[in-house]
């Protein structure tokens, strides 16, 4: 006998069978464990995909301030970590006035460490005149280059859905608008695909879903 249909995505098809198996169970495991390492390892000195913009600022300073934090020559670290784990949430509810529209299979906020950066600034400012460039004329803030977020302001949030298999592309992608249409207040919010199925990786990128590959051994 099928399934009745509980929520609205249900309603539209998209009913997961794979939630009850255990390969899923054993992915989002697995991916509970990578998001917490994920997020950790973010610091100044491992992140390559960053761009720093100095109010006020000459070109000497915008050019070689990330080359100083990774040398540790101004006073942040390159060990210091840019952001925290403040949610990881399994199974989490799309909700819309009420009704349960579906569920994600996790949600992982994570918000920027507190830094602050006023003396940072003026480590910088006085690296600056003693190196011949000038005034740094302000103090730094960081953003990264993919969504050009102030790192020290704004909190990310990402929304996994696990599939053990991809049977139908089309429908992943109309199942994670569904969900972008209840969830477009969700401003910083990135939507990955997580499975061992690597078949629709590309096309899936090209629509601006994200995608994590799941080790075969999983």
């Amino acid at each position: 006998m099928k399934p009745k249909a509980q929520t609205l995505s249900q309603k539209f098809g998209f009913m997961d069978p794979d939630l009850a198996t255990p390969q899923h169970d054993a992915i989002m495991m697995w991916l509970d464990e990578y998001v917490t390492n994920e997020v950790a390892a973010m610091t100044y000195g491992t992140l390559p995909d960053y761009k720093w913009e100095l109010t006020g600022a000459s070109e000497w300073a915008r050019e070689n301030f990330p080359r100083l934090i990774r040398e540790n020559k101004v006073a942040i670290a390159s060990t210091t970590p840019c952001f925290a784990l403040t949610e990881k949430v399994w199974e989490w509810p799309v909700l819309d006035k009420g009704f349960t529209i579906g569920f994600v299979d996790m949600c992982v906020s994570y918000a920027p460490c507190e830094i602050d950066w006023r003396p940072i600034g003026k480590a910088f400012d006085a690296f600056a005149r003693e190196h011949g460039g000038g005034s740094a004329a302000g103090f730094p803030f960081p953003y990264t280059i993919e969504q050009s977020q102030v790192l020290n302001y704004k909190q990310q949030r990402r929304f996994y859905e696990v599939k053990p298999s991809i049977p139908s592309l089309g429908e992943v992608v109309r199942q994670v608008r569904m969900y972008q249409t209840y969830t477009n207040r969700e401003r910083y919010g990135e939507w990955w695909i997580v499975s061992p199925d690597t078949r629709f990786k590309e096309q899936l990128e090209s629509q601006g879903i994200k995608f994590l590959a799941v080790p075969a051994s999983i």
